[in-house]
């Protein structure tokens, strides 16, 4: 049985230390899984930019960097996409949180971006692409307003095969 579904069970927390390739358990989880109980009030769905949210409901599953997953954020910037534009997905948390963790993936290289009140950048991660999904722990300091946001590093190609694909799980 996946540990993660053991813990999930045991309301125990579960992260992934990629530095020591280790599991480590921890007391129970008193967080929020954001992505499968909050619904993003603000998603970018702009020519060459989109923002989608999948949850639990949506009855869809994909895998990622091998976790498979039925809730995720997706920020796509396809292949019409400049260099510099932004795709972002926007939660109201309401301040009750005093940390976020999450995983990222990314195929091509971004810069994601947390950002909280007033667009004050709470994390800033150089992604790069191709790489196993890795997690991350961002303090909150009491934020309302929580924002994902990706952005185009490079200019790319008019093919398929250049468009990126970013998701937090």
């Amino acid at each position: 049985m996946p540990i993660r579904a053991v813990s999930d069970m045991l309301e125990v927390g579960v992260k992934w230390d990629q530095a020591d390739q280790t599991v480590l358990l921890s007391d129970p989880a008193n967080g929020v899984d954001m992505m499968k109980t909050m619904k993003a009030y603000f998603l970018t769905n702009v020519y060459a930019i989109s923002a989608a949210q999948y949850q639990d409901a949506d009855k869809q599953s994909m895998e990622t960097s091998g976790i498979p997953c039925s809730h995720w954020l997706q920020l796509k910037l396809n292949r019409y996409a400049k260099k510099g534009d932004l795709c972002a997905g926007a939660f109201n948390v309401q301040g009750k949180y005093d940390a976020v963790t999450f995983q990222y993936y990314s195929d091509k290289n971004v810069a994601l971006r947390v950002l909280g009140d007033n667009d004050a950048v709470l994390a800033e991660i150089q992604v790069t692409g191709g790489q196993a999904a890795y997690s991350v722990d961002v303090p909150l300091m009491k934020t309302s307003q929580l924002t994902l946001q990706a952005e185009k590093l490079e200019e790319t190609g008019l093919t398929v095969d250049q468009d990126i694909h970013v998701v937090c799980l």
